[in-house]
């Protein structure tokens, strides 16, 4: 299996204020996965990042053990964090792929006509589900919008300055090599 699955962009939501610049992130208690690159990210931009697990958001932000949240949009509205939440700031600040994995053991002692077949399906499906991906994502503003929901798009400039200057992106570039922080600024333009 080749082909990564997609989820889309992360936004930030948050209970009690708009966040519209880096500075509205300074000392703001924010849920993020138990990620190095999500807690460096928003330590950069002045948040208070805190780990939660994933099963234990809605509750963390309903009783405001955090201010907010960052999840892709399909995730805001599946789990409703809608109903705990009051607005939704685009920053489109981390992008959000699937693999598929399977055991190793297994897929070894499946026969490689059955695993030729096996991935091709899941490659040939992973590009319809990014188009399904897609078309949910454009449609869903407004499912939040309805549902509660108050949209800003922020300057992406300003959430992507701050990181840089902090040296994150210098950080994560010799962590990562210079092959592959070529291929990510590919899509991104120069980071940092």
């Amino acid at each position: 299996m080749r082909r990564i699955w997609n989820l889309g962009f992360r936004e930030i939501t948050s209970s009690a204020k708009v966040i519209d610049t880096p500075d509205d992130l300074r000392g703001f208690k924010m849920r993020v996965p138990p990620s190095p690159i999500s807690l460096a990210i928003f330590r950069s931009l002045g948040a208070s990042p805190v780990t939660i697990n994933s099963a234990e958001i809605y509750t963390a932000l309903q009783t405001h053990v955090v201010d907010g949240q960052e999840n892709a949009l399909a995730d805001i509205e599946t789990h409703k964090y809608y109903q705990v939440q009051k607005y939704c700031t685009m920053t489109d600040h981390m992008w959000v792929g699937y693999w598929m994995v399977v055991n190793g053991t297994f897929w070894n002692s499946m026969p490689e006509s059955h695993r030729k077949t096996v991935a091709n399906a899941f490659d040939a499906q992973a590009l319809e589900e990014r188009v399904t991906n897609q078309n949910l994502n454009n449609t869903l503003e407004a499912t939040l919008t309805q549902q509660g929901l108050t949209f800003t798009r922020p300057d992406h400039g300003a959430f992507q300055a701050a990181p840089a200057k902090s040296g994150i992106y210098k950080t994560w570039e010799t962590q990562f090599g210079p092959t592959l922080w070529s291929a990510l600024e590919k899509f991104t333009g120069p980071l940092g």
